[in-house]
């Protein structure tokens, strides 16, 4: 029964672009299959969108993360984030597109049943189901503001520039309720922010690294601090889980990051670290 709603749901959602009104939901509340699959539906009538945006000019959502915007608050959004909600004042689909209203409206409707807020394993689905932020080239030594994702950037001459990543607000939204359901029950809940922490400072770091290393005398000397903002962020993102819950795992959990960054070093491999 529920395989064919998730069949009947992904038919309406390729051919007309919307779901089945939550009909499937209502009759099975408690599916985690049926969530995380309306989830990921309205995820990619979005990128449907956002191609159609693409295709007729108008832009993106988002300003794209570049070596000048990526000063990050505690939310890790860039400084470009209140530029582009000033220029969707205009563009109301803009904002309705990148505040992501109709997955997280599916997200917190979820997380009001108690059983699935406390599925750990819920809401690293939804997670893994929202698109990575997706790199920028542009060729080297030239001030081109024309930004585009290629498959072989080295092959072509380019350089990584940004990140073009118009789901933060909804990997933001997900990531705080794993906090607010979790932070104070779960440790693997922080394990999994901490690697979250990890990954964003990963794409940060090498974006600055990328930016700053004109000479190769600078190389070794800027991926120590890339490893250096990687452990940072992770660290703080343990330390906050041991506020919450300073429980004997917690510290386990903390002490064998700080073990395996005297190990790996920094920069290392960020799935070696948490593990």
């Amino acid at each position: 029964m529920m395989m064919m709603m998730l069949l009947m749901m992904m038919i309406m959602m390729d051919e007309n672009g919307v779901g089945d009104d939550g009909r499937g939901l209502r009759i099975n509340s408690d599916s985690v299959e049926l969530w995380v699959a309306f989830f990921t539906m309205e995820i990619r009538y979005i990128q449907k969108l956002l191609a159609r945006r693409k295709a007729l000019g108008l832009g993106s959502i988002t300003p794209p993360t570049t070596a000048a915007t990526m000063d990050t608050g505690e939310n890790g959004q860039g400084k470009g984030q209140e530029e582009g909600d000033e220029d969707a004042k205009d563009d109301p689909e803009a904002l309705f597109l990148r505040n992501a209203v109709l997955p997280i409206a599916i997200h917190r409707n979820c997380m009001s049943q108690r059983k699935l807020a406390g599925d750990l394993s819920l809401h690293l689905r939804f997670l893994d189901a929202i698109p990575k932020p997706t790199p920028l080239y542009a060729k080297e030594n030239t001030k081109s503001s024309i930004l585009k994702a290629v498959a072989t950037p080295e092959a072509d001459g380019l350089v990584l520039v940004g990140y073009e990543d118009p789901f933060s607000h909804l990997r933001n939204t997900v990531r705080m309720g794993l906090k607010q359901h979790l932070g104070s029950k779960e440790e693997a809940a922080w394990k999994a922010l901490a690697m979250e922490a990890l990954m964003d400072a990963s794409r940060m770091s090498t974006l600055s690294m990328t930016q700053s290393m004109k000479k190769k005398k600078k190389k070794k000397r800027k991926k120590k601090k890339k490893g250096a903002l990687m452990e940072t962020s992770a660290i703080a993102v343990l330390e906050e889980g041991l506020a919450a819950m300073a429980t004997p795992k917690m510290f386990e959990i903390y002490a064998a990051f700080l073990h395996r960054r005297l190990l790996v070093g920094g920069g290392g491999d960020k799935e070696a670290q948490l593990a």
